[in-house]
């Protein structure tokens, strides 16, 4: 990324519209089965009950840590429009 912003500059514009699904099918694309999913929770987190409770607890820390780093970083953030599915989240 940072040989291609020194060729271009400010020319190109990249802009992330799901960042979490970027996470998920980049990085960490195994915690898509459902089956992995509860490895991780249970053998690697150590939560026995996956509850909404849990995800949005994730969710939160994730979120919190995105706008520390950005606002740190000077890098602007856009809401999702309100009424749409990013919106809700």
């Amino acid at each position: 990324m940072d040989r291609l912003l020194a060729l271009l500059g400010t020319a190109v514009q990249f802009v992330y519209t799901c960042w979490d699904r970027i996470v998920i099918n980049g990085y960490i694309d195994r915690l898509q089965r459902p089956e992995n999913l509860i490895y991780f929770f249970h053998d690697i987190v150590g939560i026995d009950c996956i509850e909404p409770a849990v995800l949005a607890q994730r969710t939160n820390t994730y979120r919190a840590w995105l706008r520390r780093i950005t606002e740190e970083q000077g890098i602007p953030c856009a809401g999702s429009a309100a009424g749409t599915a990013q919106g809700r989240a």
